[in-house]
């Protein structure tokens, strides 16, 4: 039983490398996104959010409302509307 322990350790380490990551990545995703919208460039965000998405990374609240309010800015307000139902289907609560 005591050789087990240097491999439970070595997958704990992996596990929380594989976490490190995830959480890294949701948030240069999120910075990018939200840079993105700030500068005007909603469409291009939207290219991230799919990106992010397609690495199964869940965009959170925040996310989503960047990305309707750049909508909204920019009068794109059937891509808000469908982003806003997007993040309802998702049970993600507006705040």
């Amino acid at each position: 039983m005591a050789s087990m322990i240097p491999i439970l350790s070595g997958v704990d380490q992996l596990c929380w490398t594989l976490h490190l990551d995830i959480l890294l990545a949701s948030i240069v995703y999120s910075s990018m996104i939200h840079c993105l919208c700030y500068c005007g460039n909603v469409d291009d965000a939207e290219i991230y959010l799919r990106i992010m998405k397609g690495r199964l990374l869940a965009p959170n609240v925040s996310i989503y409302e960047t990305l309707i309010t750049g909508h909204a800015q920019k009068g794109n307000n059937d891509s808000a509307l469908q982003l806003r139902i997007e993040m309802a289907s998702l049970e993600l609560q507006h705040s």
